[in-house]
């Protein structure tokens, strides 16, 4: 039973890890937007700076959670 366990317990991770690693290329995809929006006139500086601000965060905290799973 410890052995299904601890099997299901690295499934559990390396699907946390997956899920983190698409969300950090979901975020990058999502500056890349904002980056292409502030070029083309959709955003001034303010609103651009504060959007990438928000996505900038959201990647380093989801960086942090990757650290932490992969340090379990």
């Amino acid at each position: 039973m410890i052995d299904f366990l601890d099997g299901m317990t690295r499934v559990n991770m390396q699907l946390a890890k997956d899920l983190i690693g698409k969300e950090i290329k979901k975020q990058n995809d999502r500056l890349e937007r904002i980056r292409k929006a502030y070029i083309s006139g959709a955003f001034d500086l303010e609103e651009y700076n504060a959007e990438k601000k928000i996505v900038d965060d959201t990647i380093t905290k989801l960086e942090e959670e990757l650290n932490e799973t992969e340090n379990s």
